[in-house]
């Protein structure tokens, strides 16, 4: 059969009559609606028209967005708002005798460890559960966290009280957390359960974070000997009234203060590395507010884009940028090569200035 052809019935031959087309058992992933279940029709006596009937079926789909989220990427620690949306089977009010045809209806949803969900209904960040626009009491469904995940079940009495046919949404935050790493991306799925149906295909919404990785070198040697002991900061602007970055401790929450007090201090180490992460995908600037010993502090600050690779990917990280001081006593240093290239050329017209005046003596 084809697949224009999928879920056709033929019935051919049939004397001229009345008859009635009745559906006993719903497909699989499907379940039967009562006003639909039974479906009157005529043969007429010398009439050539095929009868075309429609019996639909309740089955369940599954959506999951992130309408505040423009892009994929946040910080550590941002507020992230999901959507989980399905349709109210057009079925949940029949019955079966006098019981409830459907007495078992959840939400299912599984996170990435580095994902945590708000399990409260309180406050900005707090869940709720909709049938189209219409809030629905709390009381009339439970959330339950298990690791890495939660349901949503609705109380069985209630479940006749939802709109035939309506969007069922369920409103929550979630937040990356301090599992977070810039070369990761973190799912989160959602299914669906009823008495009849699963949906089988759960979508899954993916978000980022970003970071980026400097390697403090003296200028002067090599350019490869790493330096301990100088101490920066990020700006997100280029200018001395911009906001500075704080990484919480723990949690690793980003956040942006007004004062370097405040900020968080990144702090060279033997290897030289300052490692960022936690940002949203951006221009930034590194800005050193201590040098190493016996070194130049930089004078301008290091725009760095944060971009989904600017960490590294799951294969590798990114080599670190390279971030040069000065030792002092040699050419100031700014964080730029167009320093040292303009030191350069200064020796170089000092040296034909001092050839200049050699020549000029020789011959007087």
């Amino acid at each position: 059969m084809s697949e224009n052809q999928k879920g056709q019935l033929k019935i051919a031959q049939l004397e001229t009559g009345a008859y009635q087309l009745e559906e006993t058992k719903a497909p699989s992933q499907a379940a039967l609606i009562e006003e639909e279940r039974i479906k009157d029709f005529t043969i007429d006596s010398g009439s050539n028209v095929t009868v075309e009937l429609t019996i639909k079926n309740d089955t369940t789909n599954v959506t999951k967005t992130t309408p505040q989220l423009d892009g994929k990427d946040v910080e550590i620690g941002e507020r992230i708002q999901y959507h989980l949306t399905v349709n109210i089977p057009s079925g949940i009010q029949d019955k079966v005798g006098a019981e409830n045809k459907y007495k078992h209806f959840q939400l299912i949803d599984a996170h990435d460890p580095a994902l945590t969900f708000e399990n409260t209904a309180e406050g900005e960040t707090g869940y709720a559960l909709y049938d189209g626009e219409q809030k629905i009491d709390a009381t009339n469904y439970q959330v339950t966290e298990k690791e890495h995940g939660f349901t949503v079940t609705i109380n069985p009495e209630f479940l006749p009280q939802l709109t035939p046919g309506n969007q069922l949404r369920f409103v929550y935050y979630m937040y990356l957390n301090e599992q977070a790493m810039p070369i990761n991306g973190f799912t989160n799925e959602a299914n669906v359960e009823t008495d009849f149906m699963t949906d089988q295909t759960p979508p899954s919404v993916e978000v980022l974070t970003g970071g980026k990785r400097f390697l403090k070198v003296d200028g002067a040697v090599t350019a490869t000997e790493a330096l301990a002991d100088a101490v920066f900061v990020v700006r997100d602007q280029d200018h001395d009234e911009a906001n500075y970055l704080k990484i919480e401790e723990g949690t690793k929450q980003v956040s942006w203060v007004q004062t370097a007090d405040e900020a968080t201090k990144f702090t060279t180490g033997a290897d030289g590395l300052v490692d960022i992460i936690g940002l949203k995908f951006g221009t930034y600037y590194l800005e050193e507010v201590k040098a190493p010993k016996n070194y130049v502090l930089l004078t301008n600050r290091i725009a760095f884009e944060v971009h989904e690779t600017s960490y590294g990917t799951k294969e590798q990280l990114l080599y670190p940028e390279k971030v040069p001081n000065r030792r002092k006593g040699t050419l100031p240093a700014t964080g730029g090569v167009g320093t040292y290239l303009m030191g350069a050329i200064g020796v170089v017209i000092v040296g034909l200035a001092g050839c200049y005046f050699v020549k000029r003596r020789v011959s007087k």
